[in-house]
C-alpha cells in the first residue's frame, strides 16, 4: 500500500500524504486512518450511503421511535386539554345565554357593565 488516496484541500486539491492503512469496501481505494470510518468505508462512500438511507444505526432508530411516541403522547394530552377547555367555554356560553346579563351582581357604584 502506498499513500492515502483521499484528496484534501479547499481551493487546490492534492492527495493526502499519510500512509494508507485501510481499503474502502465500496470504491476499493486505500485510505489512512483519518479518512477511513469504523464502518469499513472511506468518508465519501460512507456519507453517500447515509444520504441514500442504506445505513441504519439501531440506536438512532430506537431514539427516533421513542421521541415520536413521546410527541404523539404530548399531542394527545394537548388535544384532550383543548377539548376540555372548549367544552368549558360552551357551558359558560350556554349559562350566560340562559341567565342573561342581569343574573350577574354588580356593586352599587358600578354605572356600566363594562370596565372603564
Amino acid at each position: 500500500m502506498g499513500n492515502c488516496e483521499q484528496k484534501i484541500g479547499i481551493f487546490t486539491l492534492k492527495r493526502c500524504e499519510n500512509r494508507a492503512e485501510h481499503q474502502c469496501g465500496d470504491c476499493n481505494k486505500y485510505f489512512c486512518a483519518t479518512h477511513f470510518t469504523e464502518h469499513g468505508f472511506c468518508k465519501s462512500c460512507y456519507s453517500k450511503r447515509q444520504d441514500d438511507g442504506e445505513l441504519y444505526d439501531d440506536d438512532s432508530w430506537y431514539w427516533f421511535v421513542h421521541r415520536r411516541r413521546e410527541y404523539e403522547a404530548e399531542d394527545l394530552e394537548l388535544l384532550m386539554y383543548s377539548e376540555m377547555m372548549l367544552d368549558e367555554i360552551d357551558l359558560m356560553k350556554e349559562e350566560f345565554e340562559e341567565q342573561g346579563i342581569d343574573a350577574y351582581e354588580f356593586d352599587e357604584g358600578d354605572v356600566s357593565y363594562f370596565d372603564s
